[in-house]
This record gives C-alpha cells, sequence and structure tokens, in this order.
C-alpha cells in the first residue's frame, strides 16, 4: 500500500506535538541547548515510531518535515535541509528498536493463561499469537492496537484486524473506550489477569500448567544454534541463559519471563517454554485434520527468525545498515561484567572528600541574587571568604549589593553526599565559564573538579551500596548523537575522569587491554586534505602530527592537540584562549605552524562552503550527512570528520568479531577499545590482531588512509599505572 498523509492524523499529531513544547519548553526560541534539541528529536522519533509500519497511512518523511518546522530554531532553512533532516530522522527510528537494551517481561500467569485459553478455545495460530502478543503488551502495561501486535507478530495488519475483531468477540479482550480515533485500542479482559481481593491485595488466577524442562522445549529439540558464537551472538541479552539447552529466554520462578525485545515474539516464547508435544496437544483441538504439518510450518518459521537475527541486518543505506550489525555486538559488550574495585573506590572517596575539605574548608555556595556572575565577579575574593568562620558576612562587607549565601557542607552524620547545590540564577556551567585572566580561576577550577569528581564517586558507590553491584554494566547508545558516534549510558564510561578510572579492575587472572587509534581525526583530517593540493604541491602531510607541532612550537603536545580540534572544529580565538590556556603569542606561533599544511585550511574552507551550499554537510564514505543551520555551516566539517571516524570505529568493532576476538571487549568509547583477557593470552599477538582489524576497517571505509593503534595492559584501567605491550608483562 503506497503511504499518504492522512489529514486528520497529521492534525492531530501536530497539536499533540505543540502541546508537548509549550508544556516542556515554554521560552522555545531559535537557540537551544544540545539536551533541549535530543528531547525534541526523541519526541519526534517516538511520534513517527507509531507509523513505522509498511502499511501505515502516514508517510514518515512528511510527518517529520512537518513537526520539524514547529521547532523555532529549525525554521527558515532550505528545503534540502528539511528533506536530509526528515530521511535522518526516519531512518533512525527505523533502527531505534535495535539501540533498545532494555528487557521485557511477560508475566508467568500470563503465559499460562494464554496456553489454557488458546486449548479451551482451540485458537488457531494467527489468532493463538495475536492473542500471546496481547498478553506481552498487558505486561508492559499498554493498550492492544494493531500496530503493536503486527510489530510483535510479523502479520499483516489486516490479519491482525481480523484476529483482534475475532478475539473480541470471543471476550478475551475488549474495547478500550469510545475508540472513535484510530487505530482501536483494547486490553486483555480482566477474568484472565487480576482478581482483585477483599484485603486490597492483587492475586492472579490459577492456571493449572507446568512448564516443561528447557532441555525438552521445541527450541531445544531444533537445536538451531549449534556454533558457540552463534549462541553468543543471538543469546548474549538473556540474563542466566542455560547454555546447553540454549532457551531465548529467561524464566525467574514463578513471576516473571525475561527476554530482550528483539526476542519477545509470540512464537520464540512458545517455542522457548512449550514442548512438541505440548503446542501439538495445542495444535489437535485448532486443527483436527494434521496437525503435524501445522507444527512442521511453525518449526520452518522458527529457523527463519532464527537465521535472520544472526545473520548481518540490511538497510537500503550503508551507514545504517552498519549501524545495524554492530549494534547487537554493543549490546554484547554491555552485558559484561566490568568489575570495581570497592575497597580502592573507598579510599579514593575518603581522598578526596578530604581534600575538597582541607581546599575549601567546608563551605560551599548555595544561593545568590545577581543575574550576570561572569562579568566582573570578584572569584579570589569569593575563594578568600571561604577560609573564614562566617563567609557570608565577610562577602557582604564588600559586595553588600550582590548577596551570596554559604551553607555548611557537614551534617551530624558527618559529610553530604550533595556537595554542590546549583544556585538559582547560574549554575556549575557558569562558574566553569570564567574568564581564564581572573584572579584565582585556578583554584576555583580545582575545587570544581574535585567536586564533581566526588560527586560521580559518590554516586558510584550509592549504586553499588543499593543494588548490591560489584560490577557495572554500560549501555550502548548510538542514535542520539548526531554523529552516531558509539557511547554509553547509566552510567556514562566515556565520561568518567581518568582520576577515577583506577576503580575498574579485571577479574581475577585477567589483563585488561587498552587500545586506542592514534590521532584518529587528524589522520582523517589528512586523508581528505591531500586531494586538496592547489598551491601545496610536493608538501607532505605524514609529517603533520601533533608531536611534530609541539617540538616545533615548544608548546605541550596536550594543547597543541586542543588547539587544532577546537579551531578546527569552528571555536572563536577567545574561546581557544579560555579552553587551552593559550596566549596570544602562543596562538600565533601554532597558527605559523600551521601555515605550512594549506591543503588542512583549504579543505576546511571547502566543506564549510558546501555545506551552506546544500545546507547539510558533505556525505561521508558510507553516505551520511548531517543538517546544518544556515549560521552553523562551519560544523559541517566537525560532522564529516566525526561521522568518518565513527563509521571506522564501527567497522573495526565488526572486524574484531569476524576475528573472534570481540568476546573480550567491554567497553568502547570513541576510538579507544577496552579488552580483558586471560593472562595466559599472548597480548603480543592479540595487539596484532587488533591492529589487523583496525587495518581493514579502514581499508573498507577510506581506503589509503593510514591509522595506527597505541596498546597498554594492567590490572586496573588507568594508563598511568599500565605499561606499553611491547615490553613483557609481569
Amino acid at each position: 500500500m503506497k503511504q499518504h498523509l492522512d489529514p486528520s492524523r497529521i492534525v492531530h499529531e501536530i497539536r499533540e506535538f505543540q502541546k508537548w513544547l509549550s508544556r516542556k519548553y515554554p521560552d522555545l526560541n531559535e537557540t537551544m541547548s544540545k539536551k533541549s534539541e535530543q528531547e525534541i528529536l526523541h519526541q519526534i522519533r517516538w511520534i513517527l515510531s507509531k507509523y513505522v509500519h509498511p502499511q501505515s497511512s502516514i508517510s514518515q518523511p512528511q510527518l517529520a518535515q512537518v513537526l520539524l518546522k514547529e521547532v523555532p530554531a529549525y525554521l527558515g532553512q532550505k528545503v534540502s535541509y528539511y528533506t536530509k533532516f526528515a530521511e535522518n530522522l526516519v531512518a533512525e527510528t527505523a533502527c531505534l528498536p535495535y539501540e533498545e537494551s532494555g528487557f521485557q517481561t511477560l508475566k508467568v500467569q500470563s503465559f499460562k493463561a494464554w496456553y489454557s485459553l488458546i486449548q479451551e478455545h482451540a485458537l488457531q495460530t494467527y489468532s493463538a499469537f495475536v492473542l500471546l502478543g496481547c498478553f506481552i503488551c498487558e505486561s508492559r502495561d499498554q493498550l492492544i492496537n494493531r500496530y503493536l501486535i503486527g510489530e510483535l507478530s510479523g502479520f499483516d495488519l489486516e490479519v491482525v484486524d481480523k484476529q483482534l475483531k475475532e478475539l473480541s468477540q470471543l471476550g478475551l479482550i475488549k474495547l478500550v473506550g469510545k475508540n472513535t480515533g484510530h487505530p482501536k485500542q483494547y486490553s486483555i479482559v480482566d477474568a484472565y489477569i487480576i482478581k482483585q481481593e477483599p484485603d486490597g491485595c492483587i492475586i492472579y488466577n490459577k492456571w493449572d500448567h507446568d512448564f516443561c524442562d528447557p532441555s525438552n522445549a521445541l527450541f531445544a529439540e531444533l537445536n538451531l544454534l549449534q556454533d558457540v558464537s552463534e549462541i553468543d551472538f543471538v543469546t548474549h541479552l538473556v540474563t542466566n541463559r542455560v547454555p546447553k539447552a540454549n532457551p531465548l529466554i529467561y524464566r525467574t520462578g514463578q513471576a516473571e519471563i525475561h527476554a530482550h525485545k528483539q526476542l519477545m515474539k509470540p512464537l520464540v516464547i512458545a517455542a522457548s517454554l512449550l514442548s512438541a508435544e505440548q503446542i501439538l496437544n495445542w495444535l489437535s483441538k485448532a486443527y483436527t485434520a494434521k496437525p503435524g504439518r501445522v507444527l512442521n510450518r511453525l518449526k520452518k518459521e522458527l529457523e527463519l527468525f532464527i537465521q535472520t537475527l544472526y545473520y548481518r541486518s540490511s538497510h537500503p543505506e550503508k551507514h545504517y545498515e552498519q549501524i545495524l550489525q554492530v549494534m547487537p555486538l554493543l549490546h554484547y559488550v554491555a552485558r559484561r561484567q566490568f568489575n570495581v574495585d570497592l575497597d580502592y573506590q573507598g579510599k579514593l572517596v575518603a581522598c578526596t572528600i578530604q581534600m575538597r575539605m582541607d581546599k575549601i574548608h567546608h563551605t560551599f555556595v548555595q544561593t545568590q541574587n545577581f543575574t550576570n556572575p561572569k562579568g566582573g565577579w570578584d572569584v579570589g575574593f569569593f575563594l578568600k571568604c571561604l577560609t573564614f568562620q562566617d563567609p557570608t558576612s565577610k562577602w557582604s562587607e564588600k559586595y553588600p549589593d550582590k548577596e551570596i549565601i554559604f551553607q555548611n557542607s557537614l551534617t551530624s552524620t558527618g559529610v553530604s553526599p550533595r556537595i554542590v547545590l546549583k544556585p538559582g540564577q547560574w549554575s556549575i556551567a557558569d562558574l566553569e565559564c570564567l574568564p581564564g585572566s581572573l584572579p584565582g580561576i585556578a583554584e576555583l577550577n580545582c575545587f570544581l573538579k574535585a567536586n564533581r569528581e566526588l560527586n560521580q564517586l559518590i554516586q558510584y558507590m550509592n549504586r553499588l551500596v543499593v543494588h548490591g553491584f560489584t560490577s557495572f554494566q554500560f549501555h550502548p547508545k548510538v542514535l542520539s548523537v548526531k554523529t552516531h558516534r558509539i557511547y554509553f549510558v547509566d552510567p556514562s564510561s566515556q565520561n568518567i575522569p581518568k582520576s577515577l578510572r583506577p576503580i575498574f579492575r579485571a577479574q581475577a587472572n585477567h589483563h585488561l587491554l587498552m587500545i586506542d587509534m592514534s590521532e584518529m581525526e587528524l589522520s582523517i583530517i589528512k586523508h581528505y586534505a591531500s586531494k586538496y593540493a592547489l598551491k601545496a604541491d610536493g608538501i607532505d602531510l605524514s609529517k603533520l602530527t601533533f608531536d611534530s607541532l609541539s617540538q616545533d612550537t615548544g608548546l605541550l603536545r596536550k594543547k597543541i592537540k586542543t588547539f587544532i580540534y577546537s579551531y578546527m572544529y569552528g571555536a572563536s580565538m577567545d574561546t581557544i584562549q579560555d579552553e587551552v590556556g593559550l596566549s596570544e603569542a602562543e596562538i600565533s606561533v601554532i597558527e605559523y605552524a600551521l601555515k605550512r599544511y594549506p591543503q588542512v585550511a583549504e579543505f576546511r574552507k571547502d566543506i564549510s562552503n558546501r555545506t551552506r551550499t546544500k545546507g547539510f554537510s558533505p556525505p561521508t564514505p558510507l553516505g551520511f550527512s548531517i543538517p546544518v543551520i544556515k549560521s552553523k555551516s562551519y560544523a559541517g566539517f566537525s560532522y564529516l570528520i566525526q561521522s568518518t571516524g565513527a563509521e571506522i570505529f564501527r567497522e573495526w568493532i565488526l572486524e574484531l568479531h569476524e576475528m573472534g576476538l570481540s568476546k573480550f571487549l567491554i567497553n568502547a568509547i570513541h576510538d579507544e577499545l577496552l579488552f580483558e583477557v586471560p593472562k595466559s593470552t599472548n597480548v603480543y599477538d592479540f595487539r596484532s590482531q587488533v591492529e589487523v582489524a583496525l587495518h581493514q576497517a579502514t581499508q573498507t571505509i577510506l581506503p589509503q588512509c593510514q591509522l595506527s593503534i597505541k596498546a597498554k595492559a594492567g590490572k586496573c584501567w588507568d594508563e598511568k599505572t599500565a605499561i606499553d605491550i611491547s615490553i613483557p608483562l609481569a
């Protein structure tokens, strides 16, 4: 069925989106924060996800463009800008289910109810699996509609509509509300779900049915996953699975059934919990003639599902196809244990608390009533006030019209975990943006850093104490970042300060192997810029490295690196001065050194012009472009470089999986991989294999681009104490 725009639905979605925007962001204008933009785009993707089914009467690209034009920051752009933006949002929406790492649950009693009902009513396969989809929706506390059931079952929407109507006529499900809208909403009839007792307790109806032993389930009988790598790949998200039986779902006693969203399919659940004999008993009642033939058909459907799940997913665009391919591997990585040294963490918390107490004398800022602390704020005097017994009075003596209220950070039970409270008029970010020339700013930055790290440590400690964990598991995200770089959340592993990384340790008899690409983004810039010969004939860009520039200028490598990336990605000189801490003279020295490589400047200028002309960044090797508003066309350069790097990085992980090395991977951060390998592993050979994988990935994405790696190994995630693996490990 060809998609078209349903006027009644589009008006409804626009109005609901407008209400959401005005409620969430009442003061939204042409400028918005990165966080606000992420939330708005997430809301648009959620709306689009309701019309992801091929037979939906709403055109996703058209709907996306209409919703984008409701956001003030996106108004007044080129037509091509909205077209590209909508294309990206639609493609991201299709990939979202593969990014979600959470488990889905199905109540055990709901499954028992389903099995009893399909036998009682002799339901055939379509009706039976639609009914099980209804029970799955009920377990999620979702109302039932044809789109949800179609996504779960894979059935055509017309088939789903017919089966929902039949189930309603049988009294197994019921319409909810007046149902004048579209699509119709249903729910399971209460009699088959819960029962309210006089004392207020809710109990489930008792259904007489026992699950078969996992090793006797139909799925185990078919033995569809024979190779260990296939088993790991498909079942890596199933907690406490039984490797010998290879069930795709896990049952916690008599309470709930757990499975990843991709595995929460009616046929998969039935085959994982019921034996062939139990399924045949049901089919014998539903199909009086040749039920065995129906069972064989179900087996073939299950086999096809597993093959589709295991083999690499596809997408018409190579960029998104790569994301679909790598997401299962990232989930696999996320389920591995990242061990925490509790004793070391406790000592680090105590040490940081003491350092903070010594630095600011038990006091911190709570509120102030003037609106612009960044304009002429006396940081030096503020820090001096912290050393007095009554800092509030001391501050008021000099600034009676700029009141600041200080409050002790110590409570009767010791140090409060709420180290920093955001004032009403400004935030911690305001403090961090203060000009570097102000007196006392170095001390203030030390104070802020100590507070930030202490807050994170306390959060980690509280999480371990509350949940009883001795390890963390990070959840992968790709689509929420414009460039689709890989990052992990809950907690965010890439934002863990290097000073806190040592709390993460290798398990017994293992090493942590830290491998990252050396100067990845600079290498990509040089590769692209090499095509801009012009007047630069004969200039060898391979000599452009952070180390060479550091030697030529006499400046620290870290400052050189920060300056180059900040400058290349469009930061102003004032911003660079504040962030890097360079003087005008030092900046002039670096600029002079870079003039020897005019191809880079020409490349940067050309990309910005192309972005301004087209409304989106130039395509990456896999064809991915990012929409850019007119006033920020300079961002097209950074988008191209970072997106290209992200494609190489994802391909690197895929190559490692092909080589059988992904089972050692426990974390991935932009251009760095963290492995946990047994001490018996030859780390030199391991490093060589990882480098071969990177070379193959680079040649696949960006031929002729040269990338190298740096590798260290140690007992904890700490490069300072780790040793280069070119030196034999002790």
